[in-house]
């Protein structure tokens, strides 16, 4: 089994945001999270991390 979450951390301030990460990561299933402001001390919590990034060449009209 695995959870999958979107943004789910991102009206809450960081101290709520951590004890959201340290109960999901107690649990033994695999955790997808999708967020745009992961600090470093959350994003070492996690086995894995993976940054999708966008590269914009030009403005097309």
């Amino acid at each position: 089994p695995f959870v999958l979450m979107d943004e789910v951390t991102s009206a809450i301030d960081q101290a709520a945001t951590e004890k959201i990460i340290d109960q999901l990561l107690q649990t033994d299933q695999t955790i997808l999270l999708i967020a745009h402001n992961f600090t470093p001390k959350l994003q070492a919590k996690f086995d894995q991390i993976i940054q999708l990034k966008s590269k914009k060449e030009g403005t097309e009209k």
